[in-house]
């Protein structure tokens, strides 16, 4: 078992029961796992691809860089449990997408992600060589049926005295608006 006092190490970031590393071509058997749960492929339409392992090495693991995470959610075992995406907007503000395998659901795994970007963002982004150390923002597009990130979302804003703004329309004009989804901006700073 890794020390939990260790936080981060080359690529990989570590909380109390999880390690965060980046995706990497050997984990396209869990990549289409979790594409495959009925949750998740409603949720990230962009995965529903004939050419799937194709579309993982090119557009997913081909196309991490310092703008754009594609991460693997692994407990200590290093058995994978879920995905998180990040992606650069502007000077501070990230989008953020996740999901886990359904075992793993309601188990505090994502708040422990959440909570470790939110109090170690700095590290986090060195960790992963993001494009700046600066983490000011995360945004969230969330269904309206999806109470739990909804409860997720604003128990991190509470935790941590966070200001959580919540819309119905995008708050950036990159992104159009859906029906039945709700945008939720945690302002780190």
């Amino acid at each position: 078992m890794k020390s939990k006092t260790k936080s981060f190490s080359g690529e990989r970031m570590y909380t109390n029961r999880l390690i965060i590393e980046r995706l990497k071509a050997s984990d396209f058997k869990f990549f289409r796992n979790i594409v495959g749960d009925p949750v998740v492929w409603q949720y990230f339409k962009e995965y529903h691809q004939k050419q799937l392992e194709k579309y993982f090495l090119e557009e997913v693991v081909g196309k991490q860089s310092p703008y754009d995470m594609a991460l693997v959610i692994r407990k200590y075992d290093e058995t994978p449990i879920g995905i998180l995406n990040m992606y650069f907007l502007e000077h501070g503000v990230w989008l953020v997408e996740y999901a886990l395998l359904e075992m793993y659901r309601k188990q505090g795994y994502m708040a422990e992600v959440l909570e470790c970007i939110c109090s170690r963002s700095v590290e986090f982004m060195i960790t992963f060589g993001a494009n700046t150390t600066a983490l000011n923002e995360l945004i969230f597009e969330v269904p309206n049926n999806n109470t739990d990130s909804e409860k997720l979302i604003k128990k991190i804003s509470q935790e941590y005295g966070l200001n959580c703004e919540i819309s119905m329309t995008s708050f950036y004009d990159v992104f159009s608006s859906r029906s039945g989804w709700t945008w939720y901006k945690l302002k780190l700073m």
